[in-house]
């Protein structure tokens, strides 16, 4: 936090402490973010073992970031829920470019976020990992019509990015899970 000192108008900046009064409410950010923003947030912002260093644009980032995974789920629901059921191509046999790519980053997200959360409690580190996913899926969108690999592809990457999100932001992981045709939780 900042402030102006009133007698010389220098702009000083202050650490955030409850007893000066100048904390941040986790209310006000739950009510106006949601939870997985705020989760997302401070997981993102910080290792657990140091002070968290508050960032309006941090929670705006967190927020662009649940933002286009719910519209890359909305733009395309109705191939990737088909890719679900058609069940999800995760073999890399005739792939190529794009989608090559996508099916190494799949696995790739996977490999990080598993070793950030099991061996290094890296909780920015496995975000990330779920961000460049999602990148890959945004390039690499499902095709609704042609041979349905894209699809499967496409499919099994929202699929797995929902596994990888759901210690993070469970709301949006869960909505997304439904959306796909999954069972349970």
């Amino acid at each position: 936090n900042e402030g102006v000192d009133p007698k010389t108008g220098i702009r000083r900046f202050y650490k955030m402490d409850k007893s000066k009064g100048n904390g941040v409410d986790p209310g006000t950010l739950l009510d106006e973010r949601g939870a997985d923003v705020a989760r997302l947030f401070i997981l993102f912002a910080a290792p657990p073992d140091k002070d968290l260093p508050w960032s309006e644009q941090g929670v705006q980032g967190m927020s662009r970031f649940i933002d286009r995974v719910w519209r890359f789920m909305q733009t395309h629901r109705d191939p990737l829920r088909a890719g679900v059921i058609g069940g999800l191509q995760m073999d890399d046999g005739g792939l190529d470019g794009k989608a090559k790519e996508l099916h190494r980053q799949i696995h790739d997200s996977t490999r990080r976020v598993t070793n950030d959360l099991e061996e290094r409690y890296a909780f920015n580190t496995a975000i990330s990992a779920c961000m460049e996913l999602l990148n890959a899926l945004y390039d690499c969108p499902p095709d609704d019509k042609g041979s349905g690999s894209s699809r499967r592809l496409a499919a099994a990457g929202m699929h797995r990015l929902c596994l990888l999100l759901s210690p993070f932001a469970p709301h949006l992981a869960e909505e997304i899970w439904s959306l796909l045709g999954c069972e349970g939780l």
